[in-house]
Order: C-alpha cells, then sequence, then structure tokens
C-alpha cells in the first residue's frame, strides 16, 4: 500500500469514492437487482397472464451482464399448470455499444413447459392474454422497421409441450419431449441467414426433425424435415366427422425439402423431393367389428408443390398387397358406402363463386401390386362369394 500513502489527498479521495462505487454496484447487482426483479414478477404477471405465478430464483451478474431466473411456474386457478421452465439464462454484451445492435452472447431456456387446450366452445386456453379489460392507447407511429438484434447463441433444452383439444367427441391430447432447439448467430439483420436445427418426440414415438437456415428480416427459412413413426390411430378423433370407419393401426415417416418465405408479395412456399412411407394401416368397421382395409406398404416419392403457383406433382404412388372386403348386406346397404357420414345440411346456403385459380396436380405413376378384393352378396337368396387376387394396376 506504499502507492497508497505517495499520492495526494485529492486522489485517495478518487479511489475510495471508485472503489465505494464499485461496491454499491456488486451489493445492488448481487442482491438488489435478484429482489426487484422477482418481486416484480411475482406481483405483476398474474395481472398480465390472469393467473398464478411463482418464481424460485432470480440471480444477476452485474459483471457478466447475465441474468438467470430459475423456477418460473404459470398455473390456472384450479392449480393445473400452465406455462413455465426450470431455468432462463441470458448473457448481454456490451459490445452491443459499438455493434449498434442488441447483442447478446447467449439465450438459453432450460426445461420449458406449456399446455395448449382447444375446450369446447373453440376457444384456447391462452385466448385471455389477449384480452384487453381496458381500451387500448392509441398506436405509436412505427419505429421505422426492426430493432437491430443479434444472439451468438439460443437454444432450448428438454422442453415439453401439450396438445388438448376438447372439441372432439372423443377429446385428442398429444405430448412432445423432449423439444430441443438450436440457433447460432441469430441476427434481424436484413437478409442473415441463422443455421437451425429442432428435434421433438411425442408420447407414442413419433420423433420430428427440422434443420436448415432462417432469417427473421424478411421472414423465411429454407431446409428439410423429417417426421419418423407416426401412429396414424392416434389421430382417430379428428375422422370421426368424416367417416365411421375407425384406424386400427399404421405407421407413417415422412421426408421433405422445402423453401418459406413471407414477404410484401404474400406467401412462397416450395416443397420438393417429398417421400411418405406409410406401413401396417388398418381400417376397421367399428359396428360391424372387422376389418375391410389393410395396406401392408404405400410409398409415395418425388413429391412437390408450389403454393404460389397452386401446383402439386408426385413422380410415383406404389400400394403393394393391400386387401379390401367389400359387402352387400342383407338389406342392399353397402358395408363401405355405409362407413361414410352424409354431409350437413346446407338449406339456404349459397356458396360464393371462387376467386382463386384450382389446385392442379398431377402423379406420373401409379403402381398398384398384389391386391386382394374379397366381395360377398348376402342380398341373394343364395349367398354369393368371390375372391380377386392377385390384382395388379400399373
Amino acid at each position: 500500500m506504499a502507492w497508497y500513502r505517495n499520492v495526494s489527498p485529492q486522489w485517495r479521495r478518487r479511489v475510495l469514492i471508485l472503489v465505494g462505487l464499485l461496491v454499491i454496484y456488486s451489493l445492488a447487482g448481487f442482491l438488489l437487482v435478484p429482489w426487484v426483479l422477482k418481486s416484480q414478477l411475482e406481483k405483476r404477471l398474474p395481472g398480465l397472464t390472469q393467473r398464478n405465478a411463482t418464481v424460485r430464483q432470480v440471480k444477476f451478474n452485474p459483471w457478466a451482464l447475465s441474468l438467470t431466473i430459475r423456477g418460473l411456474e404459470l398455473t390456472e386457478p384450479d392449480g393445473r399448470r400452465f406455462a413455465g421452465w426450470e431455468e432462463f439464462y441470458v448473457n448481454f454484451q456490451l459490445s452491443s455499444l459499438f455493434r449498434w445492435a442488441w447483442t447478446f452472447r447467449e439465450i438459453r431456456l432450460q426445461e420449458p413447459f406449456g399446455e395448449v387446450v382447444l375446450d369446447r366452445d373453440g376457444r384456447f386456453n391462452f385466448a385471455n392474454l389477449f384480452e384487453r379489460k381496458e381500451a387500448a392507447p392509441p398506436a405509436s407511429k412505427p419505429s421505422g422497421g426492426m430493432p437491430r438484434v443479434r444472439v451468438f447463441l439460443l437454444s432450448v433444452t428438454n422442453g415439453f409441450v401439450a396438445f388438448e383439444d376438447r372439441t372432439r367427441h372423443r377429446p385428442f391430447r398429444t405430448e412432445y419431449r423432449p423439444i430441443n432447439l438450436q440457433l447460432a448467430g441469430l441476427s434481424t439483420q436484413p437478409g442473415a441467414a441463422t443455421p437451425y436445427s429442432f428435434k421433438a418426440e411425442n408420447d407414442t414415438g413419433k420423433r420430428l426433425s427440422w434443420a436448415g437456415d432462417v432469417t427473421v428480416n424478411p421472414p423465411a427459412s429454407w431446409g428439410s424435415i423429417e417426421v419418423v413413426g407416426a401412429d396414424l390411430a392416434k389421430y382417430q378423433p379428428y375422422l370421426e366427422d368424416l367417416t365411421r370407419a375407425e384406424i386400427l393401426g399404421g405407421k407413417a415417416d415422412i421426408q421433405a425439402a422445402y423453401g418459406f418465405s413471407a414477404g410484401t408479395n404474400g406467401i412462397d412456399l416450395v416443397v420438393s423431393n417429398a417421400t411418405v412411407q406409410v406401413r401396417e394401416v388398418r381400417v376397421g368397421d367399428a359396428e360391424a367389428k372387422e376389418t375391410v382395409l389393410a395396406v401392408p406398404e404405400l410409398s409415395v416419392s418425388g413429391g412437390a408443390l408450389n403454393w404460389r403457383e397452386r401446383r402439386a406433382r408426385v413422380e410415383r404412388v406404389a400400394i403393394s398387397k393391400p386387401e379390401v372386403i367389400a359387402r352387400i348386406n342383407p338389406d342392399g346397404s353397402v358395408n363401405l358406402l355405409r362407413l361414410r357420414l352424409p354431409p350437413p345440411p346446407e338449406a339456404g346456403v349459397t356458396h360464393p363463386p371462387a376467386s382463386e385459380e384450382p389446385w392442379t396436380v398431377a402423379v406420373d405413376e401409379f403402381q398398384l401390386e398384389g391386391a386382394a378384393l374379397a366381395f360377398d352378396d348376402l342380398s341373394r337368396q343364395t349367398p354369393f362369394h368371390t375372391l380377386l387376387k392377385p390384382v395388379d394396376l400399373e
């Protein structure tokens, strides 16, 4: 400390003031800011979200400019979880002053969760988040463009999302976990592309993988998407308004490359190299308690779609060894036609003429291999039965 005794009293005062300011800054950052943020979150979130809110811990590092919020949870009035996360971490960079952009070294979200519910009245459970109890203030003038933001690393790990549709005759529910997302070099700078990868798995083993590049300004993305092991029977509730048939089993795999952009000229969506593999499909007649259609394998390859041109094309469709049971019942009804549901009455409804060009769909090649058709006519005094096998069509 010899240097301290050799400096002038004026400089000593400046050093003491500087040290005091650093101590106050540290104490305020490490102790006061977390306490204020935690109390304000728990105070204001219930009013903003119309749900109960709890926060387990808030940490702030004034020297690293990092904020951590742990254990945030929003719950419905009945105690059911609505949304939240285990940990949210953000690290702001002072280099923002030199980059002329809000710059973040890392934004990380660990174990986020959310419950999305479509109630019987057709309203989503989150709809009340956007309802205003008071008149909205006059809209401010546009600021002149999207703020400049740069995030070196944005990640979501071990996420969980549940969707429940209560508008169906039988409620539909599916859960996706874990959800993992990673973007490196995210920027709102015009034309700046960010590589990303997204992976999720639902409660029936379906895996969704999504990777490519994305731009924020303008909104655009291109890359590839893959769905593996989609359980077709799970989506039966969405067919009950269309048919009495019941999907008893079946898995589907889907792969495609895509390009998407949204701008002043509308939406552009192009899909290419799409393939669909469907296997072990069984469709049953619940009333007759029998399988009326079985498809061991169906494949679609070379699929392409252009949204703006309203055009779709498939290079090849192949169906292998399907089995169909057709029957005329004693009362003259046909079992397959009975599976149709009549359309709802539309008395007095007039449909306006279509204002858009119709879609054009083309299939270059269709192949049916080893099909079997069992036909029974029970309406005759002497029942008739025949089996056509194999049936090939190309």
